[in-house]
């Protein structure tokens, strides 16, 4: 469910991975999402 929120809601990024202290969550989300900005 996190996944999805941040993917498709946030239009982030979410991965894991392991490392010799445990689990390594990063998630990325952008500052600012641009929405129907025409280039000209």
């Amino acid at each position: 469910m996190t996944k999805t929120i941040i993917e498709n809601s946030m239009g982030g990024e979410i991965s894991v991975e392991n490392t010799d202290l445990g689990a390594c969550f990063t998630i990325c989300v952008p500052l600012m999402i641009k929405k129907g900005i025409e280039s000209e």
